[in-house]
């Protein structure tokens, strides 16, 4: 019976703490703060397009100088090299050709985060 009567005073003090002491508690430590009405305009999202869409033509004019250089040592050299140069080129060229579905694949992807 004594035990009971402690698990009783235990219980209600801890119901007292848990609906008085808490809700004061959590109101001191959570300060309500006005919101900032902050609006979404998507301009980071633009810009981060546009810096990828400008990676992507600066690739592509790198690209295009190594597909260039590339032929050109493979007119000038006649060593066996030629294979390993023409895989390179090939290469090139079919990232080269990647690019543009990379840019309109970024597009779409800004064009549904509006």
């Amino acid at each position: 019976m004594r035990e009971l009567k402690i698990l009783l005073v235990v219980v209600f003090f801890s119901l007292l703490t848990y609906w008085l002491v808490e809700p004061y508690a959590h109101s001191q430590m959570h300060k309500h703060v006005e919101g900032h009405n902050f609006v979404y305009t998507g301009e980071a999202d633009v810009e981060a397009v546009n810096e990828k869409i400008l990676g992507f033509k600066k690739e592509s004019e790198a690209l295009t100088k190594k597909i260039s250089d590339l032929e050109k040592s493979l007119h000038d050299n006649a060593d066996l090299n030629k294979t390993k140069i023409n895989q390179n080129i090939k290469l090139a060229h079919k990232r080269l050709s990647e690019i543009p579905n990379d840019v309109d694949k970024s597009k779409k992807l800004l064009s549904t985060k509006k």
